[in-house]
């Protein structure tokens, strides 16, 4: 019997997973995703996504976490029967380790939003003095950095207190706070006046905005909004008690949750545009420049900005611990570190690379080019073909306990899901 730390419930587990695929990517990214590429067919393309590949995937990470109950490397290594596997759980815990440095820096933007917002910083500016604002303020990297590293410091404090007394409560805590905020935003956004463009564009797909590249664009946006190939799920998974409690009643908790969440913030994202006349294919600017503009004008504006900024701040803090524990895990397994030894060795580190993409938009578009197009992108068509070839279908289904429609996974394991992602990656570099 294992004697490896393990979440104290199945709700536990499914607040950590669900903390670790809800993040920026729901919040920030998938809703500037939705406006760039053209509103209800990316929504369309990114929905099928996430239940034809993201989810099988997501699964069968759960459940070679739970058979081996062993971080990423050594868990391919294990099943495979050879160390050439472990490529896939590095490519994984990279990922994580990419994401912490250099998404780590909007935390620290969003520190300073929500000290103007709380001051009426934005009151009365016109939508360029927003724009010039945000430029002049992100420029200033070395006290963006300085914001960004209270997050580091914040979940490696939690972490030093383990899996249940660290990581399961400060979840517990984050998730129900998230959900009740984003839910009173919706429910403002749907009551502001003109509404129904914003809801159109949101929810009516336009076929003629489809093309390849909105496609690769809902691929990555899938695996980074549910956490695919980023080594979360195989630790997380390690960390459930033993049983043989089918894994997909997790993994389909955890996708429905992370897939209502991102709708959810387009809910409260779009209407509020359209209702001020504003663009919505404003890119990355669009929670920066985009919103302040909204806020401006709604009565109680900034309060409503403040529980805006305060939710992705939820969302930041609960996906960069999942990561920061993948690395943990790794550390204390690998190289058989104390957790302390472990945080203390990875935590300057990171602070290191924190401050250099919080100073440097080079390092800071290197690192998401790298870690989506190879690591992420990359490791998830790797660990496909383990699934369906090398683990096999047969395997992958009894250690994730399904007992129906067996044929039916098994296929998608062998055929769809690789093909799917080997066609999507073929494009993606023929369209750079």
């Amino acid at each position: 019997m294992s004697t490896k730390e393990t979440f104290s419930n199945r709700l536990s587990f499914i607040f950590s997973a669900l903390g670790c695929a809800v993040g920026c990517g729901n919040i920030w990214r998938f809703p500037y995703l939705v406006g760039k590429y053209g509103g209800g067919i990316f929504l369309l393309m990114y929905l099928i996504i996430i239940f034809v590949i993201a989810c099988p995937l997501l699964t069968m990470e759960f459940s070679l976490g739970r058979l081996t109950r062993k971080e990423p490397i050594a868990a391919y290594q294990e099943v495979s029967k050879t160390k050439a596997w472990g490529v896939t759980g590095l490519l994984g815990i990279l990922v994580s380790f990419c994401w912490l440095a250099y998404l780590t820096p909007i935390f620290g933007i969003l520190v300073g939003y929500l000290f103007k917002f709380m001051t009426g910083f934005f009151d009365g500016m016109s939508p360029s003095e927003i724009a010039a604002s945000y430029e002049t303020y992100r420029v200033q990297g070395n006290l963006i950095a300085v914001q960004s590293l209270s997050l580091l410091a914040i979940i490696a404090a939690a972490l030093l207190k383990g899996v249940r007394n660290g990581l399961e409560k400060l979840n517990n805590i984050c998730m129900p706070a998230l959900i009740v905020i984003l839910f009173l935003l919706c429910i403002r956004s749907l009551t502001l006046p003109g509404v129904w463009a914003g809801l159109d564009f949101y929810l009516r797909p336009d076929f003629s905005k489809f093309t390849a590249e909105a496609l690769i664009a809902a691929l990555g946006q899938a695996l980074f909004s549910v956490g695919v190939g980023v080594g979360c799920g195989i630790v997380f998974g390690s960390y459930l008690p033993e049983d043989k409690t089918p894994m997909t009643k997790n993994s389909v908790v955890v996708c429905l949750g992370d897939t209502a969440v991102a709708f959810c913030a387009g809910l409260m994202i779009f209407p509020s545009i359209f209702s001020y006349g504003l663009e919505p294919s404003a890119g990355s600017g669009l929670l920066f420049i985009t919103l302040p503009n909204v806020f401006v004008q709604l009565p109680w504006g900034n309060l409503i900005a403040v529980l805006t900024v305060l939710l992705f701040m939820l969302a930041m803090l609960t996906s960069q611990i999942a990561c920061l524990e993948t690395l943990v895990c790794f550390a204390t397994e690998r190289f058989k570190f104390s957790r302390k030894r472990a945080i203390a060795a990875i935590v300057p580190v990171m602070a290191a690379l924190i401050w250099l993409n919080a100073v440097s938009t080079v390092s800071f578009d290197r690192f998401d080019w790298v870690t989506s197009y190879i690591f992420l992108n990359g490791g998830a068509l790797i660990s496909s073909i383990f699934f369906g070839w090398v683990w096999g279908p047969e395997k992958a289904l009894n250690a994730a306990g399904i007992t129906k429609h067996r044929e039916l996974w098994a296929f998608a394991l062998k055929y769809v899901v690789p093909a799917a992602l080997l066609i999507i990656n073929i494009t993606s570099f023929c369209t750079l």
